[in-house]
């Protein structure tokens, strides 16, 4: 896998330490945050870091997407 830039994991991840995120074991934290509250750009670099095969398979687990969020994934996927 890529790796993550710095700028998305300090832009998403302020309120958490984020030298300790396992973005493979905390994949859907990190999906959850990035979608929620990122921009195309932002989605761009998810993709390329996990894929859009383990993106939907986390989304799925997802307690709570807002209306916006929700209607994205659910056009895309």
């Amino acid at each position: 896998m890529n790796q993550i830039s710095r700028f998305l994991i300090r832009h998403f991840f302020g309120d958490v330490n984020y030298q300790k995120i396992d973005f493979d074991k905390h994949a859907r934290f990190v999906i959850e945050r990035v979608i929620t509250r990122g921009n195309m750009r932002d989605w761009k670099e998810l993709k390329q870091y996990y894929g859009l095969t383990k993106i939907k398979d986390e989304v799925v687990h997802i307690r709570y997407l807002d209306k916006i969020t929700f209607n994205f994934c659910h056009t895309f996927f």
